[in-house]
């Protein structure tokens, strides 16, 4: 009984001295970093330096940063040596009336082709307008009213072309295009505020003319007028 006393006794021991020493083996090796887990220490990656980071490739399409864009917003930009600088308008600077140009005399050519296969009395206007020997005494100086007139008031008329007043014997003749649609603009294309609201009021106007004609239609561009002021 002694005997075998003693044997548990030893293995009893041996098994204490061999999980003391498997214990201490297993502290030296287990990391004592506070930050590692059970499932080992984080990945490489994390703990890398943006700036080691591989570029991306140019394959890649990413935008600039902030830092890596140039603001030329304001900085000032380089005159060309030897080229003048363009000028810039005055606030409020505006276009003056214009004399008819080529394409104005096609859309009004156009427009009274119209008129005369609607109207024959547009036709009969038309016709004195053109064609009727001028009064030496009386239309050289209602043409030229009616143009200083014109030239009066040009600059609020910036969308308009004005044809050169032709006055016969019987009639003077005026004609116009409007250069535009935009709402905005109108007022600078209305043709029939330059008569009405400059033009008829003028006492020569009055003591010269019993009836004013104005016919307006519209194209593409604009609108096309055609005025014929009749002599008293």
């Amino acid at each position: 009984m002694a005997l075998r006393s003693r044997s548990t006794t030893v293995i009893v021991l041996g098994a204490i001295l061999a999980t003391a020493i498997g214990a201490w083996l297993w502290m030296r090796t287990t990391p004592t970093d506070p930050g590692a887990t059970a499932q080992g220490p984080s990945p490489a990656l994390a703990s890398v330096p943006s700036s080691t980071l591989p570029a991306p490739t140019a394959d890649i399409d990413t935008p600039a940063s902030a830092t890596d864009a140039h603001d030329t917003s304001k900085r000032p930009v380089a005159e060309t040596p030897g080229r003048a600088q363009l000028s810039t308008p005055a606030i409020g600077a505006r276009a003056s009336a214009r004399p008819l140009s080529a394409e104005g005399e096609r859309r009004l050519d156009k427009f009274l082709a119209g008129l005369r296969n609607t109207s024959s009395n547009a036709g009969e206007l038309e016709l004195l307008g053109r064609s009727e020997p001028a009064d030496p005494d009386w239309s050289p100086r209602l043409e030229m009213l009616i143009q200083q007139t014109i030239d009066r008031h040009a600059h609020e008329f910036g969308r308009l072309e004005i044809g050169r007043p032709r006055c016969s014997k019987s009639l003077c003749m005026l004609t116009a295009v409007a250069t535009t649609r935009n709402p905005q603009q109108l007022a600078q294309a209305d043709f029939q505020r330059l008569i009405y609201t400059y033009m008829m009021p003028e006492p020569w106007f009055r003591e010269s003319f019993f009836d004013a004609n104005t016919t307006v239609a519209g194209d593409a561009t604009g609108d096309v007028y055609v005025s014929y002021f009749i002599r008293k």
